[in-house]
């Protein structure tokens, strides 16, 4: 009895997905007349019956912006975005212990221009032992160098380090850092602890 079935994706730009189940659902229900749509469908993509919204080419889903190199020039946090946030109040025995085991996080599967970190200069080396053991892939490492943790503008590191760089994006992991960064660069902040866009 059933006469009309729509195949619904979440996005669809080329049809490489949706349209296997298409003809799939279409070989169980011969009589039925299949109808294809999506919640997003980028401008230029395959024609649909229907769609919830057209999107720019450039827009990353949450739910593979790791994936999907859209923007060339990508930069990020170090700890809460590549690798599980650093727990407070660590001595600094305990901050080189955790740092050259701390599980990854979000770690994207293209290359990232730049990681720009508010850990101190000195832990260069086990940073970059670490991300090489955890294949993270990236072209510049920037880190704080400031003497100490007192010392640290981490806020205003980031803006400078942004500002000379000048991103196309930047991931960070503090809502009020993504916010701020943002106010003070112009640049598009993507926060994953809330995943939110600090943009205009």
């Amino acid at each position: 009895d059933i006469r009309s079935i729509l195949v619904v994706e979440d996005m669809t730009a080329k049809g490489t997905r949706i349209i296997p189940v298409e003809d799939r659902v279409q070989r169980l229900f011969p009589e039925a007349t299949v109808h294809i749509g999506a919640v997003y469908s980028p401008v230029g993509g395959m024609a649909l019956d229907t769609f919830g919204m057209k999107i720019d080419g450039r827009t990353i889903a949450e739910w593979d912006f790791l994936d999907e190199q859209v923007y060339q020039n990508v930069a990020v946090d170090m700890d809460g975005v590549l690798c599980q946030d650093c727990p407070p109040g660590l001595t600094e025995d305990q901050f080189i212990l955790w740092a050259q085991t701390v599980v990854p996080y979000l770690v994207p599967r293209f290359k990232i221009q730049a990681i720009i970190t508010s850990r101190l200069e000195k832990y260069r080396q086990l940073t970059v032992r670490w991300l090489a053991k955890n294949k993270v892939q990236y072209c510049n490492l920037f880190m704080d160098d400031s003497d100490t943790l007192e010392e640290r503008d981490l806020i205003g590191w980031k803006v400078e380090c942004i500002n000379w760089r000048k991103p196309e994006v930047f991931i960070e992991s503090d809502p009020q850092v993504a916010q701020e960064v943002h106010w003070r660069t112009g640049v598009p902040v993507v926060c994953v602890s809330n995943m939110k866009l600090y943009s205009k």
